[in-house]
């Protein structure tokens, strides 16, 4: 009974999640294979389309959870949620890190702030460079795209790796 109680008790705890099973190589590959299926395809706010649909259109938030969730499909593994801003994803379903592999987050802020205001799928670093994937909602782009940005750019606020949960 005791065990019952500190099991139901443990998993209905809401801080960070317990579960980060590390993604192989090849899930690491299908996630950008996966971000550029989606290239070319409109900004729209609250959007979490899938790239196949009629007429879709993703947020960063909505087309990072819509990679994720294709990869993971098949799976054992899941995400910990459905739906999720930008900071609930770096301050509940994703840990911080230093040194991000092909497939983590990027989480990049106006520059000045310490909460998160965008995020995009990590590629890699080349030189000074670092490359993403994310739903760009800034003018002159609006759509999902691949781009880079120094890495001494003050907007990039810090890297992560999803938390994952099973099934």
């Amino acid at each position: 009974m005791f065990a019952a109680v500190v099991f139901i008790l443990a998993s209905c705890t809401h801080e960070k999640a317990a579960f980060s099973d590390e993604l192989s190589a090849e899930e690491r590959c299908r996630i950008l294979e996966t971000a550029s299926l989606y290239e070319g395809i409109p900004y729209k706010w609250g959007g979490q389309s899938f790239w196949y649909e009629d007429d879709p259109g993703v947020d960063c938030s909505g087309y990072v959870i819509n990679v994720y969730k294709e990869v993971l499909a098949g799976s054992e593994r899941r995400l910990l949620f459905g739906d999720a801003a930008v900071d609930g994803i770096w301050s509940r379903y994703s840990e911080h890190i230093d040194a991000p592999e092909m497939g983590d987050l990027i989480f990049f802020s106006d520059g000045e702030s310490s909460i998160p205001s965008h995020i995009g799928i990590f590629d890699r670093k080349e030189g000074s460079s670092v490359f993403f994937w994310d739903a760009s909602s800034l003018p002159d782009t609006m759509c999902v795209m691949h781009r880079s940005y120094e890495e001494s750019n003050p907007k990039i606020l810090g890297y992560g790796r999803m938390l994952l949960g099973r099934r």
